[in-house]
């Protein structure tokens, strides 16, 4: 095996926005981010960091093509009550290892109502926070 087939690369990942499949998103990212409150050291060195739970947020870029119902189904939404949950699942060609992870409560910051550009494909990115993710693979 070539050293460098053993490296995982996003031509297998995959995308679901309530439960319907995007093959037309090419990039995902969704980070977890660690909150803590800072409180003095009782030891009196210094600051101690205090877990207090976490935040996911991420974004997907799409193409136009085929993901006609979400973007309706945003464009629609004018009070913030589309219920989301998208999961993304990553897998190994090589291998067929596979990550998936599911994202609950997602909302969608901002979204393009109208965007296109001449002799361009038409890609569109949502920036995502979710309220909680689970492993589900």
């Amino acid at each position: 095996m070539a050293k460098g087939n053993k490296y995982w690369t996003g031509s297998k990942g995959r995308i679901w926005i309530n439960d319907v499949s995007y093959a037309e998103c090419y990039k995902a990212e969704m980070k977890r981010t660690n909150n803590y409150e800072e409180i003095p050291d009782p030891e009196g060195n210094g600051m101690v960091q205090i877990p207090n739970g976490y935040s996911i947020a991420g974004s997907v870029t799409i193409r136009k093509t085929g993901n006609e119902q979400i973007l309706k189904e945003l464009k629609t939404d004018k009070n913030g009550d589309l219920e989301i949950s998208v999961i993304i699942k990553e897998e190994n060609a090589l291998t067929g290892q596979m990550e998936r992870v599911k994202y609950i409560d997602v909302t969608v910051d901002e979204f393009p109502l109208s965007q296109y550009e001449s002799r361009t494909v038409t890609e569109i990115e949502l920036p995502l926070k979710a309220r909680d993710y689970k492993v589900l693979q």
